[in-house]
């Protein structure tokens, strides 16, 4: 996938381990996020079909929870999908805005 941002230049989305993407989790679902998984590890892995199962079903939880944003490294704007998927924009309020704000800390 790529896009335009309003700036001119592309994102780019079609690899993993993209420093100007990262996955954003409503505060609404967090604690049911870690819920379900707690509960999926506590009670449904005995074996070892079970956890492999468990590890399927835990990624989906995550994925359902998430949705996706980009940063330009051009211009810093923000780019997110809202709860529909669609993609809203938002441009940073000064210039000196950092253009990697979702770089991994460590």
């Amino acid at each position: 996938m790529r896009f335009a941002c309003a700036c001119g230049s592309m994102i780019y989305d079609g690899t993993d381990d993209l420093p100007h993407k990262a996955r954003v989790i409503p505060d609404q679902r967090w604690n049911s996020l870690f819920d379900a998984i707690d509960d999926l590890i506590e009670h449904h892995c005995a074996t070892s079909a079970a956890r492999a199962a468990a590890c399927t079903k835990i990624r989906t939880l995550v994925n359902d929870a998430t949705r996706s944003a980009w940063q330009c490294a051009s211009c810093g704007r923000l780019h997110l999908d809202d709860a529909s998927r669609r993609l809203r924009s938002f441009a940073p309020e000064t210039p000196d805005t950092p253009r990697n704000l979702f770089r991994s800390r460590g």
